[in-house]
């Protein structure tokens, strides 16, 4: 079954209202590197560092991303290098953390928000990146960000660019993971979405199910 494009406001509407999930974290109301933003401080018993980060560990082979790696780095080290976000609670396709943050302090053009998806062991299963597409009447952006995914190597397969119309690309990496890159017509948001292969499992098979269930429930009315 192909894979579908993850809907930005899906995966927000999904969430489980676990733990209240209001906590921000401290940071400079200045923009200062990876993403400053409005927070609170939570108390909380700090956790052992590891001898070597796993973004540092050349042994760790997973696809990377913005300085981490899908599958390795982990709620630790992918927070230890912000100075700010949003948690957003719990994950439903994941059922881990989900947390968020500005475009400011990534080096890259137009990026205005950053979430990052976790499992229930905290290793990072998916990074959703949202960037204003200014040119949406053409496609100068997709083609710009697209040519960076494949610059690595990693084969494509799928790829839709009309003329005129949605824009979409889809990459499989050596571990198995899936880049996503999208720019809907007459958008001002262009998607691109790093997501390990277990992540895509558990989405596609909530989504079958949640489709199953819909079914029998509208048939069960006739």
């Amino acid at each position: 079954m192909p894979i579908k494009t993850i809907s930005y406001l899906f995966l927000f509407a999904t969430l489980l209202p676990l733990g209240a999930c209001t906590q921000n974290n401290a940071a400079s109301s200045e923009e200062t590197p990876n993403n400053a933003q409005s927070t609170s401080q939570v108390t909380q018993a700090p956790l052992e560092e590891p001898k070597i980060w796993p973004e540092q560990d050349e042994s760790k082979t997973g696809t990377p991303v913005l300085g981490f790696k899908l599958g390795d780095s982990t709620y630790q080290s992918v927070t230890r290098q912000l100075s700010g976000w949003d948690e957003l609670g719990i994950n439903s396709y994941s059922e881990g953390k989900m947390i968020s943050t500005n475009g400011n302090g990534y080096g890259v053009d137009n990026l205005t928000k950053v979430t990052y998806i976790f499992s229930p062991e905290d290793s990072l299963q998916a990074v959703l990146m949202q960037i204003e597409n200014k040119d949406k009447m053409g496609n100068e952006g997709f083609k710009k960000f697209k040519g960076y995914i494949e610059k690595r190597g990693y084969k494509r397969i799928s790829n839709q660019e009309p003329f005129v119309g949605n824009q979409y690309a889809e990459y499989v990496t050596p571990t198995g993971d899936i880049i996503e890159i999208s720019a809907p017509h007459m958008s001002f948001d262009l998607n691109i979405y790093y997501q390990t292969d277990a992540f895509i499992k558990k989405y596609n098979a909530m989504q079958q199910q949640q489709k199953t269930e819909k079914v029998n429930t509208e048939s069960a009315q006739f």
